[in-house]
């Protein structure tokens, strides 16, 4: 897919003048969810987006944090607007396949194909509140990270001048011959790959994981119970 994420890239910067300020986060978080949705859902679902989906999903992780493990239903706000978060993402939905149908287009990518599958009795296999789901996890799964990641990386760069020049060079004359992204060559990059590393060490875009035990054992002078929850 780096062909497809260079090209969305491009597509995203278009219409950026010779200057200007941007909100890095804000265009790291809508950039992931088109690309991430091209990629894992297919081109065709990426195109019926737009960036009215960037602060739901702001909600939505907002939503997630730490205490939502203990009891995800408590009556906080951020809890309330993650829901009506998702509820929009139902609706969202629901009205690209409506559009779809209208129109008599026959789309292939994966959730057309999942919002098809039938049962034996004929009913839906899924609802659109389950392909809605699907979703969520799918742009969970690297949304936030590569988002967060990437700001990050860009906002050093920016305090590291030294740095910036050392991979503009760097780039420049891996494509100087004005050939495509390409897997191989993101493999080429090792300054670029150096600077993303020490971002990760700098800036880790998970502080904290969330498991709850299926099984007792023990860990130095800790015993931990089975359905207990345990922070790392």
């Amino acid at each position: 897919h780096a062909q497809g994420i260079a090209a969305e890239t491009e597509r995203a910067i278009a219409s950026w003048g010779d200057a200007g300020s941007v909100d890095l986060l804000d265009f790291f978080a809508e950039l992931t969810i088109y690309t991430s949705s091209a990629a894992l859902i297919g081109p065709e679902f990426r195109e019926e987006l737009s960036a009215e989906l960037v602060p739901l999903f702001q909600q939505l992780e907002r939503g997630t944090d730490a205490i939502a493990y203990v009891n995800p239903n408590l009556p906080l706000p951020s809890f309330r607007a993650r829901d009506h978060a998702r509820e929009r993402l139902v609706a969202y939905l629901q009205a690209i396949f409506d559009r779809r149908a209208a129109e008599g287009r026959e789309s292939k990518d994966l959730f057309q194909i999942l919002h098809g599958i039938k049962n034996p009795d004929g009913t839906p296999r899924y609802d659109v509140s389950t392909i809605t789901g699907m979703f969520i996890s799918l742009m969970f799964a690297g949304h936030h990270t590569t988002s967060t990641t990437s700001s990050w990386a860009m906002l050093e760069l920016c305090r590291h001048p030294e740095w910036m020049a050392r991979v503009v060079a760097e780039l420049d004359a891996l494509y100087q011959g004005g050939g495509d992204v390409s897997y191989q060559a993101l493999r080429e990059i090792p300054i670029l790959e150096s600077v993303l590393k020490e971002t990760l060490r700098l800036h880790p875009p998970l502080i904290l994981l969330m498991r709850k035990a299926v099984q007792p054992f023990e860990h130095k002078d800790w015993r931990i119970e089975a359905g207990q929850m345990v922070g790392v």
